[in-house]
């Protein structure tokens, strides 16, 4: 069983902000929330090839040397040209060195916490938008009736905080107010309430659609107030 990232009351609290902002204005709000939008398994092979491939020789070239990376020993290594088979049981072994490293090195950077640190932080910025931007496009906004609205993605574990809305109301609100937004969240979030910095940023890009898109009376709330969790 999946544990919930929010409980009961956060979430009302959450769909209370979410109902009073939306009473202002004729957007619609829709917050998400996940721990992680990957687990970004390209970051533990990397880290394994670039120990593998990367570090391993260049250890050998700056001093190890082959005696020190194969089991035999430097009886071994002197004796390599004089005997093919054992040329073949140093590469051998140097070749299941660089196995033991990656897959020892790969192991090790699979584990969520270091994963999580050596992911870069680019790579993770780009997965939130875009997992953020595929949430926007689901919502439909301009086929329910409401003809726009915006989503407000939070992704815990990444520490990422993305604001989608179409470009003629990014630029009508004005950057302020998304980087406002985003910067409580983001300040909440390092203090361990990242439901705290929603309901600011729920509360923040609320006062900033109404002054520029006003509520023209009551009307059908077509998307949930509750945030959604991935």
């Amino acid at each position: 069983m999946v544990t919930p990232i929010l409980d009961e009351t956060e979430l009302d609290r959450i769909a209370a902000a979410v109902a009073d902002a939306e009473s202002r204005t004729a957007y619609e709000i829709i917050c998400v929330v996940t721990r992680e939008v990957s687990t970004y398994p390209e970051t533990p092979l990397v880290v394994g090839i670039i120990v593998a491939l990367i570090l391993i020789p260049a250890a050998a070239a700056l001093g190890l040397g082959l005696a020190a990376l194969s089991p035999g020993g430097d009886w071994l290594v002197g004796h390599v040209a004089a005997a093919g088979v054992q040329l073949h049981r140093a590469m051998l072994d140097y070749a299941l060195l660089q196995a033991a490293a990656f897959g020892l090195a790969a192991w090790l950077a699979a584990i969520p916490p270091v994963r999580r640190f050596l992911t870069p932080d680019r790579l993770k910025a780009a997965r939130v938008k875009k997992a953020a931007q595929q949430q926007y496009q689901s919502a439909r906004f301009a086929d329910d009736g409401t003809g726009a609205g915006l989503v407000i993605f939070v992704s815990l574990h990444d520490r990422k905080v993305e604001i989608i809305t179409d470009r003629a109301t990014h630029q009508a609100v004005g950057e302020t107010v998304w980087r406002g937004a985003v910067d409580a969240i983001r300040t909440k979030m390092a203090a361990g309430q990242a439901e705290e910095g929603l309901i600011d940023a729920v509360k923040i890009c609320g006062a900033g659609l109404a002054g520029q898109f006003p509520a023209a009376g009551p009307r059908e709330n077509t998307h949930t107030d509750r945030a959604i969790e991935l």
